[in-house]
C-alpha cells in the first residue's frame, strides 16, 4: 500500500499525477516514461521530487528501472494500481490535446502555472493525442473541426446550461465548443533566398497582388537550378475562403451543373490554376518533405500555417525567416477555430469550466497571440508576431463545418480541385462530379434520417 505520511505535499501530487497516468492507460505496461527534463516540463516541477517519486514508485514495485534505457511500468501491477495520493477533497481533470511541438507545451505549461496560481484546482493531467489517432478521452478537449472521435452528445451543453462561462458567446459556432484562437494560412518566407532572387518581402494587399508575387518569385526560381519550387500545406479547399460556405448552400438547394459552372468557374480557376502552373517537383509535392526541404534552405517559401511557423522558430534555421498572413479567394482571411469542449460525463463539470473561463482572460489570450495564432478580436491583431498583418476587417466566416459540410467540402469539392490542380481534370468535369457526388450523398443522408 502506498503510504508514507512524511511526503511533501509536491511529492504526492507527482505520486497522483503518475498514478493516475498508469490507471487510464497513459503509462502503458511495459511503456517507457517520460525523462525526467520531460516530467519537469509536462508536471511544472523540479528535478528532486520527480527523482523522490519515481523512487518511491520503484519501492513499490509499480516501476522498474533499465540502465541507461530509463524508466518503465511494471505489467503486473500496471491495471490498477492503489492510489493513496489521490487529493480527495479536489477534482482531478484530464486535459487532452493535439500540440505536438514542444514550444506548444512549454506554453501550456506556462498557462497551468499561472491557473494553479489563480486558483487551486487540484490536479491536471494533460494528455496528448499523436497526428491520426484517436485523442485520448479527458475531461475538457482542446481541439478543432477535424475532432471526429466523439459526437455532439458526448459534450456538455455550455450554451445551455452555463452561459456565462463563454467570453463571446456570439463566436461560438455551436452549443458545446468556445473559440479560445483561430489557425489561418500563412506563408513561410526565407528572406536570403528572396534577396538572391531579387525580391523584396511579401507586403501585397489583396489575393491577387499575393498571386502575382508568388507566381513572379517562381518563375525566377525556376531559372535556379540550385532551389527546388517550393511546397505546400495548405489544401485548395481552404482556399476558397467564404465561397465554401456559399457553395455548400447552392449544392444543398439542388444547384444545377450549368448554373454551378457560370458562379464558381472563375473561382476554382483563382484556387486551381496557380497549383497547376507551378506544381513541386517529385517527391516535394509531400508536405512534411517540401517543409523539410523549405527548413534546409532550398526554397523560397513555403505555403503553410500558424503552427509551421511556430516549428520554424522552435526549428532556428540557419537562414532569417519571416512570416506573412495570406488572403482565400475574395480577400478574406480563412480562421479555422480552436476550441474548448467538456465531456458530458465528466465527474468534475464545474472545474473543466473554471478552468475553460480562465483561458479566455485577456492575459492569456495575448500569450497565444504573441506565439502566432490569430485571436478571437480585432484589437488584438497587433500583437502578432508576424512580418505582414493583414488587417482584421478583411477576416471571413470562421470556417467550421458540421459533419455533412465537412464531409462534402473537406473530401468531395476538395478532392475534385485536386483533381483539376495535379491531374489535369478539366473544370467541367471537376464540377459535374461536384455536384453529381454532393447532391446524392445529401439526398442519400436526407432517407437515412426518415
Amino acid at each position: 500500500m502506498l503510504q508514507d505520511k512524511k511526503n511533501d505535499s509536491e511529492t504526492k501530487r507527482l505520486l497522483n499525477i503518475i498514478l493516475r497516468n498508469i490507471q487510464i492507460g497513459a503509462y502503458a505496461p511495459d511503456n517507457k516514461l517520460p525523462s525526467e527534463a520531460q516530467m519537469m516540463k509536462l508536471y511544472i516541477s523540479d528535478v528532486y521530487h520527480i527523482r523522490k517519486a519515481v523512487s518511491i514508485l520503484k519501492k513499490e514495485g509499480i516501476l522498474y528501472s533499465i540502465p541507461k534505457f530509463g524508466v518503465f511500468v511494471k505489467k503486473e501491477t500496471a491495471a490498477q494500481p492503489k492510489n493513496d495520493f489521490a487529493d480527495k477533497t479536489s477534482a482531478e481533470l484530464i486535459y487532452s490535446s493535439r500540440n505536438s511541438m514542444d514550444s506548444q507545451r512549454d506554453l501550456w505549461n506556462e498557462v497551468l502555472s499561472e491557473y494553479y496560481n489563480y486558483k487551486s484546482p487540484g490536479i491536471i493531467t494533460t494528455l496528448y493525442g499523436e497526428s491520426g489517432k484517436k485523442l485520448p478521452q479527458g475531461d475538457i478537449y482542446e481541439y478543432s473541426q477535424s475532432f471526429t472521435d466523439f459526437s455532439d452528445d458526448s459534450f456538455l451543453n455550455i450554451k445551455k446550461y452555463f452561459p456565462s462561462i463563454p467570453a463571446y458567446p456570439e463566436l461560438m459556432p455551436d452549443e458545446f465548443s468556445i473559440p479560445v484562437y483561430y489557425s489561418t494560412h500563412i506563408l513561410i518566407y526565407n528572406e536570403n533566398i528572396l534577396k538572391k532572387l531579387g525580391f523584396p518581402a511579401p507586403s501585397y494587399r489583396n489575393f491577387k497582388e499575393q498571386t502575382e508575387y508568388l507566381e513572379s518569385v517562381l518563375r525566377e526560381t525556376a531559372k535556379h537550378p540550385e532551389y527546388i519550387m517550393p511546397g505546400t500545406a495548405q489544401t485548395c479547399r481552404t482556399g476558397l475562403g467564404n465561397y465554401v460556405y456559399e457553395m455548400y448552400s447552392d449544392l444543398a438547394k439542388g444547384i444545377s451543373e450549368k448554373a454551378f459552372l457560370k458562379k464558381y468557374s472563375e473561382v476554382i480557376h483563382s484556387v486551381t490554376d496557380f497549383r497547376k502552373n507551378y506544381p513541386p517537383p517529385e517527391p516535394s509535392n509531400n508536405a512534411a518533405i517540401s517543409y523539410n526541404l523549405f527548413t534546409e534552405g532550398k526554397s523560397p517559401f513555403y505555403l503553410g500555417w500558424n503552427t509551421d511557423w511556430i516549428r520554424l522558430r522552435e526549428i532556428k534555421p540557419a537562414f532569417k525567416f519571416g512570416g506573412a498572413m495570406m488572403y482565400s479567394v475574395g480577400d478574406t482571411i480563412l480562421r479555422i477555430p480552436m476550441m474548448l469542449a467538456v465531456r458530458k460525463e465528466t465527474k468534475s463539470p464545474v472545474e473543466c469550466l473554471h478552468l475553460a473561463r480562465f483561458l479566455q482572460k485577456p492575459e492569456i489570450r495575448k500569450k497565444y497571440t504573441e506565439f502566432g495564432m490569430l485571436p478571437l478580436l480585432d484589437e488584438e491583431y497587433k500583437d502578432l508576431p508576424y512580418q505582414l498583418v493583414i488587417s482584421p476587417e478583411k477576416k471571413g466566416k470562421a470556417d467550421f463545418l458540421n459533419n455533412d459540410e465537412y464531409y462534402i467540402c473537406g473530401n468531395i469539392i476538395n478532392t475534385e480541385l485536386n483533381n483539376i490542380a495535379l491531374r489535369s481534370k478539366p473544370v467541367e468535369d471537376a464540377i459535374a462530379d461536384i455536384v453529381m457526388f454532393s447532391q446524392g450523398y445529401l439526398r442519400m443522408k436526407q432517407e437515412e434520417s426518415q
